[in-house]
């Protein structure tokens, strides 16, 4: 299982993620480090038989981690529990950076965790579990909420453990193609919104009568 976790909010995250990147070194095969020129951040990956042709994208190799610090050398997304191929990967990060990068390590079932901070979770697909632990998070469910139009879309089954429905630390919920045909369903301590795509997402300690209320100050 992958677990990527966060560690600043989405606005101070963002402010590292600019300008061109370049290859600042690669070790032994199981270490490489990109370079944030604009902002000396960096993409640190840990792996197997990492191989480059010098530019930003291996042509070789597996990534088993994945870390970004920022110039203090603090973690600013820490990535574990990674088997993916180096060039599929690092490909995805020159075409959609940072954030696409993240939603590509997020592909199976995953473990997402934020900080005291608001913070930005991408479960991506897969059966996926965020938890914000504090802050204004922003949740995005990735998951099929419209009806299927082919037999190759799989529904997806996440869950939030933590969602904030009110005061200063509400969360937000986002879904790739709006609120489109879903249905709260009250189950024990918990409320299940039952897409019309078959997927659902479950959020932990919260009532239908509690998610309406978000969703009336929300939507």
């Amino acid at each position: 299982m992958v677990k990527l976790k966060h560690f600043l909010d989405f606005n101070e995250q963002s402010e590292y993620f600019s300008g061109d990147v370049s290859l600042k070194a690669a070790t032994s095969g199981n270490r490489a480090t990109l370079l944030f020129e604009a902002t000396d951040a960096e993409i640190r990956f840990t792996g197997k038989n990492l191989s480059t042709d010098d530019g930003t994208v291996f042509d070789g190799g597996k990534v088993t981690g994945i870390s970004i610090v920022n110039p203090a050398d603090k973690t600013i997304i820490d990535i574990t529990g990674l088997n993916i191929k180096a060039s599929k990967l690092t490909s995805t990060f020159e075409e959609s950076g940072v954030f696409g990068l993240m939603i590509a390590v997020t592909a199976g079932d995953d473990r997402v965790v934020g900080s005291g901070k608001a913070n930005y979770l991408v479960g991506g697909a897969g059966d996926d579990v965020m938890t914000g632990k504090g802050g204004s998070d922003i949740f995005v469910f990735q998951g099929l909420v419209g009806t299927r139009s082919n037999a190759k879309e799989t529904p997806q089954h996440d869950v939030i453990t933590d969602f904030d429905v009110k005061g200063d630390d509400a969360d937000r919920l986002f879904t790739q193609y709006g609120y489109l045909g879903f249905k709260p369903i009250h189950d024990g301590d918990d409320v299940r919104l039952k897409f019309e795509g078959g997927s659902t997402l479950v959020l932990e300690d919260v009532t239908k009568k509690e998610f309406q209320y978000w969703l009336d100050h929300n939507n």
